[in-house]
This record gives C-alpha cells, structure tokens and sequence, in this order.
C-alpha cells in the first residue's frame, strides 16, 4: 500500500478540513504485516469499504444542489444506500459504486467509467473470496481446507492500492465545506420558488427555515410592486440578508431553548 500511504503523508491538508483517516491506519499495517494471505485479503476489502463510507457520509441528500447532481434513479439508490448505512449494513460492492458515483458527480478527475469496470468484478471476486475464505468474518475449522496463497494475496493488494489511491487523489480535490457555502446561495434561491404542497413536504430543514425567514421579513416590510422585499434585499444586499438570517436562526434557537 506504499501508493496510499505516500499520498495521505503528502496530501493530509487536502483532507484536514473535514476527514480524518489516521483510524485507518489499522488496515494499513494489517496489511503490510500479511499475518496470513486471507487476513491480508480481507483487510483490502475492510479498507476499500472504509473509504466508500467516508466518501458517502459526506454526503448531504437534503441539499437541493446537491441533489442536482444526481438523476432521479441515481437519487433513490443513493437514499437507500444512506438509510441501510444508518441500519444493518450495505452490500459492499453497492458501497464502492455509489462511492465512485458520488466522486464523479463532484469532480470531472474521478475516471468513473474505469473504476466502475474495475471494481465491478474485482470486487464481485473479493467478495466471494473473502466468504470463503476470510479468517475474521467467519470463524474457520481447524485446519483450514482452503487458504490464499501469498502471491494471490500480494496482487490483490497493489490493485486495491491503485484504487483506493485513486478514490483518495479525487477526494482531496473536493472541498465539501466549499460545497456546502455555495449550495446555501443555491438552497435561498430555490426558497423564492413558488412550489406545491407535495414538494415543500420534501424540502430541506435549511430551505424550510429559509422560507420562514423570508415570510418573516415579508411580513415585517410590506413591499409594493411584484417583487417580494425579501428577494429584494437578497438581490441588492446579499450579505445584510444573510446576517439577518443567522439573526433570525439566533432568535428561534433562543426561543426553543426558554421553552425546554
């Protein structure tokens, strides 16, 4: 895993914002150490799954832009995936593809096409592998009927280090938190939509607390004409907008706080 490693050592404030993988490093030397060849085998798989979930719990499905990325399909087995992370498990093959998918969808270096090939029937092969024959997962008989062998072992991990490698370099060039900031400005534009009853059902906490904003400064500044004074103020003055809003925000917080 000398790939890897070398990058994070290298890269590790392109991740310090909001990621931490030194919780990793337990694979790392599980690895390296190939106390046995399925042990070795296994841990790879450990790793790569590691990695897919951090990728997906950055993930904010509530964002409206965010949401944007995604087509509709891609949205219900993203929403899936999410909720059987939070329950029981997912399916690691679905882990790694939806981590690539998600990659992809936030910046043009990830090569999706060739990870998705690639991992597609490696991993179907891991994965068959590791039931078989991994020694944590699944206790074993003594002695073992069927084992690795050290030159199977090695091989699957320089591909699993070319491809976490990969999955890591497209990772350290998306800022999240960057993301985050721009999707406010896009979650307060889509707040002057006018939307039916069955969408504003399913926007987000932030758009609904928006809108509430919005309806409070409509009500406090009657404005004449078409145009609303809270679109008003956001389109010439966006920044008093927002620090009325984080005002607001302050105020209703303050309120929950008195009543509990």
């Amino acid at each position: 895993m000398e790939k890897t490693k070398a990058f994070l050592n290298q890269n590790l404030a392109s991740f310090y914002r909001y990621l931490n993988f030194e919780d990793h490093n337990i694979y790392y030397y599980a690895i390296e150490e190939k106390i046995t060849p399925d042990n070795c085998i296994e841990t790879c798989k450990a790793l790569i799954e590691g990695i897919a979930k951090t990728i997906l719990g950055q993930l904010d499905l509530k964002s409206a832009e965010v949401r944007s990325r995604f087509s509709n399909h891609e949205l219900i087995a993203l929403e899936s995936t999410m909720s059987k992370m939070l329950g029981n498990g997912e399916d690691f093959q679905v882990l790694y593809r939806q981590a690539i998918l998600v990659l992809a969808a936030f910046h043009h270096s990830c090569e999706e096409e060739l990870m998705q090939a690639l991992g597609k029937d490696f991993f179907k092969f891991f994965t068959k592998l590791r039931n078989r024959r991994g020694d944590i997962s699944h206790g074993r008989e003594a002695p073992k009927p069927e084992k690795s062998s050290k030159n199977l072992a090695e091989m699957i991990v320089q591909i699993t280090d070319i491809i976490a490698f990969h999955m890591l370099e497209v990772l350290s060039l998306i800022d999240f938190e960057k993301d985050k900031a721009e999707n406010e400005d896009f979650t307060i534009a889509e707040s002057f939509f006018v939307k039916s009853r069955e969408q504003l059902e399913i926007i987000s906490d932030s758009e609904r607390n928006i809108r509430d904003f919005n309806d409070f400064l409509d009500e406090q500044y009657p404005y004449e004409g078409k145009i609303r004074f809270s679109m008003a103020l956001y389109q010439q003055y966006k920044d008093d907008y927002k620090i009325q809003f984080k005002e607001f925000m302050d105020g209703k917080e303050i309120l929950t706080d008195s009543d509990e």
